[in-house]
């Protein structure tokens, strides 16, 4: 008896690439890595302030692409001002040391106001990130308005849950 096997195509380990235009990008996942913070992060300044942090994702090919998705909850106490602005980025390494990956002056903003004591938003951000080498990821928040409340990231009420996908070249 004897077996037969048939194929249209054969695809490398590392995937195969299409286009690395800037709209379409090829390729295997090679790994993922799934980083949960119960920390809860608050501010109340209006520049970017550190949130959770990745371990250091060490990439399988210095050539790969990393998608990044943050998953957390934005909170504000608003009994005392009466609104919330707040501002979100994501950051390749720290807050304070690395570099805002996320494009625009405001990659995800969550602002609300009128009548409600608390607010409370699930938020997603996501970018496809060629980073060049082993690094962390950091999600950022800042207030957008000195007068507003103080944004709170709560990893007490939902764990932030930061993703990091390694796509092949």
């Amino acid at each position: 008896m004897s077996s037969e096997l048939r194929v249209d195509r054969i695809v490398p380990v590392d995937g195969v690439a299409s286009d690395s235009g800037a709209n379409r990008y090829g390729g295997g996942i090679i790994q993922i890595l799934q980083h949960t913070d119960s920390n809860q992060y608050t501010t109340s300044s209006t520049s970017y302030q550190q949130g959770p942090q990745t371990p250091t994702f060490t990439l399988k090919k210095s050539t790969s692409k990393v998608r990044v998705i943050a998953n957390y909850m934005i909170y504000a106490d608003a009994r005392s001002s009466g609104y919330l602005t707040c501002r979100c980025a994501l950051y390749r390494g720290s807050v304070a040391s690395g570099t805002r990956i996320t494009q625009g002056s405001q990659p995800i903003m969550y602002e609300s106001g009128g009548g409600v004591e608390y607010y409370r938003a699930f938020c997603t951000l996501s970018f496809l990130d060629a980073p060049g080498g082993n690094t962390t990821y950091s999600l950022a928040f800042l207030k957008n308005n000195s007068d507003g409340s103080n944004p709170y990231i709560l990893g007490t009420q939902m764990q932030t849950v930061i993703t990091l996908e390694e796509y092949s070249a």
